[in-house]
């Protein structure tokens, strides 16, 4: 390749002279590309954070050039095939990204007339997570801790492994955050304080699976402690007895409140216009006398 060709013919004559007859010279011969022979292959594990390493038995009649490297991801079993950025070595760090998918690495060169070639390797099988990626980002809990006041689970969580479907349970403690207890059918993203959470402190758990499989939990910050809002006694005072000179009247209730009951003070009233009342100073039951 490269270089003239002719060919000389010789022979002895009848009378016994050596002859010798050479053609005309080709043109210069051009060449045809030789494609490589052999292959490139990849050992190692393809597992998260363990390294890969590209290997090869590449032969090329044209002549080796420098071999350069470039990894590729598939996340479609092999269908297409994406360029790793920065990975341009023969060896590669296995990471999160590659999870789930398959890993080729392609060699090129250009040869020593000239001619550019690619050899691809084999495809691993799919990426394995190793290790579980716990989620970043925060739940916060938006509304005022106070009675009948609703509170909202907001949240700005990411997982490398895959967001699932959030789940919500809200908890209640009564000991500053010590220990926490599920509120009943409180599993929605809201949360309307009533008399029972009074008092306590109140937290949101957010929960999930992630794409790899992982049961993920994010508690939010616990709110300050709920404050009442006065609720009005229910149920009714009754008295009892007949209204005649020297007769006793009794005072009975039926009250119930459900910021609690106090101490019951009793003050008994006459009135002498039909309902106008003045106050007098007696116990729960009174002596009616003429």
């Amino acid at each position: 390749m490269g270089k003239t060709v002719q060919v000389k013919v010789s022979y002895t004559d009848l009378l016994g002279t050596a002859e010798t007859v050479n053609s005309s010279p080709t043109a210069v011969v051009t060449n045809v590309n030789d494609l490589p022979t052999g292959n490139v292959s990849i050992t190692g594990t393809a597992t998260q954070n363990q390294i890969l390493t590209a290997t090869n038995t590449l032969a090329d009649a044209d002549g080796l050039g420098t071999l350069n490297y470039q990894w590729q991801e598939s996340d479609d079993n092999g269908v297409t095939w994406t360029d790793i950025s920065g990975a341009t070595n023969d060896t590669f760090a296995l990471s999160q990204t590659q999870v789930g998918k398959n890993i080729q690495v392609k060699v090129s060169y250009t040869d020593e007339l000239g001619t550019q070639e690619t050899v691809n390797s084999s495809p691993t099988s799919l990426v394995y997570a190793l290790l579980n990626n716990v989620p970043t980002g925060n739940v916060s809990i938006t509304g005022t801790p106070k009675q009948n006041q609703i509170l909202t689970a907001t949240n700005t969580l990411a997982d490398f492994d895959g967001l699932g479907m959030f789940n919500y349970q809200w908890q209640e403690s009564s000991d500053n955050g010590v220990t926490w207890t599920d509120i009943s059918e409180a599993t929605n993203n809201t949360f309307t304080l009533s008399q029972a959470q009074v008092g306590k402190n109140i937290q949101v758990k957010v929960s999930y699976t992630d794409g790899q499989g992982t049961q993920e939990t994010v508690n939010s910050s616990p709110t300050s402690v709920v404050t009442n809002v006065n609720d009005l006694p229910t149920g009714t005072v009754n008295i009892t007895g007949t209204a005649t000179q020297n007769q006793i009247l009794t005072a009975t209730n039926t009250l119930a409140d459900v910021d609690g009951l106090g101490t019951l003070n009793y003050q008994w009233q006459e009135s002498a216009d039909n309902g106008v009342i003045l106050p007098l100073q007696l116990p729960s039951q009174l002596l009616v006398t003429i």
